[in-house]
């Protein structure tokens, strides 16, 4: 009895320390609701595209691990794979159909004969005879759709890159719109199991499945095969997990990064699909409930179905079961130093398990012989401020990862369309993401319009233009998101038009917001401070009108003409506030004529930028002050303070290629 209340208090630390590391239930269930937002707004943009684009993997799944990165599906619709007793019917025009064949492959791959093609042309690059028939490879494939030969790799059957800070994988794959016959079973063992709910089911089964570009390692046919993939399945199945099974879940993942992959000689055999696996199968074999009272219980169970696999050397695919996916990777020597590993990691039990900066966790487990103390039920709601911080970030992470997976810019359909679901959504969350969603559609619809229409401005087309203005600013104003973004974005577009003293009249309304003693960016956020302001009762769209100013709005996406930055794709670099606020008022007074005002506030932008702490310009934004410092200082004549300061840019930017690219460039010039 005494050993099984410190297990239970033991299952209480671990599921509060789970709930630290991976999140909470409430900040899981806000993830997942942006995470859907963003999927309706994908699918209303894809559908007159010949692609749709979904989001998979980890990060779908609704983890946020500092290793997590970007799974991008990209999925062709103008391909159709059909299975190969489906020989009848007409044929649609600009449509390629491919026939599905998988008695030739070991389970779990198949190959693609092409069968017809009214635009052969889309794919012919990656076709290739093989045995009298003609079949779409996928090694082929694979380099024919990559986006960015110069600076990605393959990577399994995906394309690897970075975009600044995000590390994408990019898989081009097809879809099959049925279930595949070899996966009937899996259907029939989650029914048995009475897990998920029929209605989950019924939908898994009719989204079917995906073909993805990469063959068995071991066939002779690798470079035509295409594995069959049930991540849309995966992942929804993931979601249908309990908070209890989803942190064991996460906890799996913890203790394979933070314990198992610390030997080098096994670092890498384990990944972290084979500890899904695990749980999904102990989910619907298990005929109990899982609760947080056996956390640690079931985090074991797992981890021995693990052991016992590499001890068979058989790990079964959850929906191929005939699939084992140690083929290839986990046998001979490698299979006996992983099985001895991990064996040892079992004998020495839950004292192995990760523990990181939970001291309470670590003060119990010294103490091994102290079987007997006082059950506590811990608390495992987070703080408000700690969930609305979570989701502010989420929302940004999110519509970043968003930019990068959907190159295509908004539209004016977009916008009436975010409207309608602005009308309609009464969650607050998921009417969050749509007001910010909808505030970079005007936004970014607002610059374009700019660009277009700047030429014309002193030829007679004023009274239009203005009338352009006046509807979009008020459309911004309308989608106010933070303290102070509408009216920096309000003040760069009436720059653009050449309405220097409406700027200027901005601009002193910016700053007063900006020096309010509750102000926050994301550098500068402080849990005591987003109190004091209400941040434990007021809902969190209230808290960030009123304190918060989102900079990743101030990108330089809308770059100004004088800055004349050179891009690189994908990569977007913050104007800190205070230093655009400069810059904005600076370039005003100057077109106005007023120089002495002028390089008065020249010497404050000096000066914020030298000497600042980094509460207003932090050190991974320096590069881009410098640079806008010096620009502002050539424009004012000041040639060998511009020097100066674009020689700044290359000794603190380490980022961005772009920012170093235009110091040098400037550089030269001067």
């Amino acid at each position: 009895m005494a050993r099984y209340e410190y297990l239970v208090n033991l299952s209480y630390l671990w599921y509060s320390f789970a709930n630290v590391n991976v999140g909470s239930e409430e900040i899981i269930r806000n993830r997942r609701e942006i995470s859907q937002i963003f999927e309706e707004i994908r699918r209303n943009q894809c559908e007159r595209c010949i692609t749709n684009t979904l989001e998979s993997g980890s990060r779908a799944e609704g983890f946020r691990f500092a290793a997590s990165d970007l799974d991008i599906m990209k999925v062709y619709k103008l391909i159709k794979v059909e299975m190969e007793k489906i020989t009848n019917g007409k044929h649609t025009c600009n449509k390629t159909f491919l026939t599905m064949e998988i008695d030739k492959t070991r389970p779990g791959f198949c190959l693609l004969s092409h069968r017809y093609s009214s635009g052969s042309e889309f794919i012919s690059n990656s076709l290739v005879f093989y045995q009298t028939k003609t079949y779409l490879s996928s090694a082929l494939w694979r380099i024919e759709n990559m986006k960015h030969p110069q600076t990605s790799m393959i990577h399994g059957p995906c394309e690897n890159y970075r975009a600044c800070v995000i590390e994408v994988d990019f898989a081009h794959c097809l879809e099959y719109t049925k279930w595949p016959k070899q996966a009937v079973p899996c259907i029939l063992r989650m029914i048995k199991a009475g897990w998920p709910s029929t209605d989950v089911l019924t939908g898994i089964v009719q989204n079917g499945c995906h073909l993805v570009p990469i063959g068995d390692k071991l066939s002779d046919k690798e470079m035509i095969e295409w594995r069959i993939s049930f991540s849309v399945a995966e992942k929804t199945l993931i979601h249908q997990m309990n908070h209890c099974q989803f942190l064991c879940y996460g906890m799996l993942k913890i203790f394979l990064k933070d314990v198992i992959d610390k030997q080098m000689e096994t670092k890498g055999l384990i990944c972290s699909y084979f500890l899904k696996t695990a749980v999904l199968w102990e989910i619907v074999n298990s005929k109990k409930s899982w609760f947080k009272e056996d956390f640690l219980k079931w985090i074991w169970i797992c981890f021995r179905r693990l052991l016992s696999w590499v001890k068979e050397g058989y790990c079964p695919n959850f929906f191929i079961p005939e699939n084992n996916m140690f083929m290839g990777k986990i046998y001979g020597r490698t299979q006996r130093l992983l099985l001895h590993h991990l064996t040892t990691l079992y004998m020495e039990g839950y004292r192995c398990l990760p523990v990181g900066d939970c001291n309470t966790c670590s003060a119990v487990l010294c103490q091994p012989n102290v079987f007997h103390f006082p059950v506590t039920q811990l608390n495992y709601m987070c703080d408000k401020w700690i969930v609305d911080t979570d989701l502010i970030k989420e929302i940004r992470s999110s519509f970043r990862c968003y930019v990068f997976s959907n190159h295509k810019g908004p539209t004016i359909r977009d916008i009436s369309f975010l409207q309608r679901l602005q009308h309609y959504e009464q969650k607050n969350v998921k009417k969050l993401v749509i007001d910010i969603h909808l505030y970079h559609s005007i936004q970014t619809i607002l610059f374009s319009s700019v660009q277009k229409m700047i030429p014309n401005f002193y030829v007679g087309c004023n009274k239009g233009l203005y009338r352009l203005v006046c509807k979009l600013l008020s459309s911004l104003q309308h989608t106010k998101i933070d303290v102070a973004t509408h009216m920096f974005l309000s003040a760069i577009f009436l720059y653009r038009c050449g309405m220097y003293r409406r700027v200027l009249r901005i601009v002193i309304n910016i700053k007063k917001h900006l020096q309010k003693h509750n102000v926050m960016y994301e550098w500068t956020f402080h849990a005591d401070k987003y109190k004091e302001a209400g941040g434990e009762f007021l809902p969190v769209d209230v808290m960030m009108k009123k304190v918060m100013v989102f900079t990743w709005r101030l990108t330089t996406c809308i770059c100004l003409p004088e800055l004349d930055i050179i891009h690189a794709e994908g990569c977007r670099s913050l104007y800190p506030p205070m230093v655009l606020l400069y810059f904005l008022s600076y370039m005003s007074h100057y077109r106005l004529g007023m120089y002495s005002v002028a390089d008065s506030v020249l010497n404050d932008l000096n000066v914020l930028v030298n000497y600042d702490d980094g509460q207003q310009v932090p050190r991974e934004y320096k590069g881009i002050s410098w640079l806008v410092l010096g620009t502002c200082q050539e424009i004012g004549g000041y040639i060998q303070d511009a020097l100066t300061s674009y020689h700044n840019v290359l000794e603190v930017e380490a980022n961005y290629s772009f920012i170093l690219e235009t110091a040098l460039e400037r550089i030269e010039n001067l």
